[in-house]
């Protein structure tokens, strides 16, 4: 989870996000994706040791005509993340690559408000310190597509009756009868 940054480091876990934006910089850093305990589903493979999410995050104050600036924050954030292909059941990796703006307001009255008539940006709670890993954990989960699959199986697929046990084929007596109920009582009798 380092940062760093040219004075104190930022802590990520709990950043505070005017003082990023009053400090004009950006912030960078890595955190293990073992870390992100919300990412690992029970039964998708386990990342390994060195997989981490890269993170940048830089705050900054927009100028708004006859009002408050507002404060954004953009988040970039680079993974791979491993799931199951739904396809072939093997581990399929999931390269994540994610830029996201953030706009805070001050209260959940006002984010409400911006939410409802904006869609440049995700409207977020100001808050004295942010999770920015639990935010980018958030992102991430988003991003993952709902059936992961690989573009191209690296194993061939079993084909559907080629397995060891499959179906008797029904015998053509039975296809041939008008009654589409005539292969079920061809398959139940003894053989």
């Amino acid at each position: 989870m380092a940062a760093s940054s040219s004075t104190k480091p930022l802590n990520p876990l709990r950043l505070d996000v005017a003082a990023l934006a009053d400090r004009s910089e950006k912030a960078q850093g890595s955190a293990p994706l073992q870390q992100l305990l919300r990412l690992a589903e029970p039964g998708e493979p386990v990342p390994d040791a060195a997989a981490s999410l890269q993170w940048q995050a830089h705050a900054e104050r927009r100028p708004v005509r006859g009002g408050a600036p507002e404060l954004w924050l953009h988040l970039k954030l680079d993974a791979v993340v491993h799931r199951t292909c739904q396809r072939c059941l093997q581990p399929v990796a999931i390269p994540l690559a994610l830029q996201r703006d953030f706009l805070f307001a001050a209260t959940e009255a006002q984010a409400e408000a911006w939410d409802a008539e904006r869609d440049d940006a995700d409207v977020l709670v100001l808050t004295k310190s942010l999770n920015l890993l639990e935010l980018a954990e958030d992102e991430l989960l988003l991003a993952l597509p709902l059936v992961p699959r690989h573009d191209t199986c690296p194993q061939p697929l079993m084909a559907p009756g080629s397995g060891a046990q499959a179906a008797p084929e029904p015998s053509t007596e039975a296809t041939k009868g008008d009654n589409p109920f005539a292969v079920l009582a061809q398959l139940k009798r003894p053989h």
